[in-house]
């Protein structure tokens, strides 16, 4: 029976929570199951994507951080790791279990990309000459990108 902000370190991105109705302490009418989006604003209130009217949207009203928390379920999340030399790459981040993850990167000016190595492994730089997807994300990854 907590509410948001006060399980700013507990959340993480894609719970399902299931919140009261602001009024009776309990689930019910006028009671939400909502998703948390991943972060909290900088009035600390945590980012929803919400399934009422708006279905979707993305928000941070204070009328959905009033709500106690009366249950979490935790969607598995998974990491992708990036790193990159010579350019700019898609910052490291989680994503959702089957998930789709964009990676892109760029050139340094002056640069040219040499190397892909995804997992470990090689991979075309001829075919992801700017960006590799990862697609339906069920494991951890990492991709190394190289420019000279």
């Amino acid at each position: 029976n907590k509410t948001p902000a006060q399980l700013k370190g507990v959340l993480k991105l894609g719970d399902i929570v299931m919140n009261d109705d602001n009024k009776s302490g309990k689930a019910g009418d006028g009671g939400h199951t909502d998703i948390f989006g991943g972060s909290f604003n900088s009035k600390g209130q945590a980012k929803f994507y919400t399934g009422g009217t708006g279905s979707g949207h993305n928000t941070s009203n204070a009328h959905y951080n009033a709500r106690k928390i009366l249950a979490i379920v935790r969607i598995k999340n998974y990491k992708v790791t990036t790193s990159v030399t010579g350019g700019v790459v898609t910052e490291t981040k989680n994503y959702l279990a089957a998930q789709n993850a964009k990676i892109t990167y760029k050139a340094a000016s002056g640069k040219k990309l040499k190397s892909v190595t995804v997992d470990g492994k090689a991979v075309d730089i001829k075919k992801y000459p700017t960006a590799y997807t990862f697609s339906k994300i069920g494991a951890n990854h990492t991709i190394k990108v190289v420019f000279a």
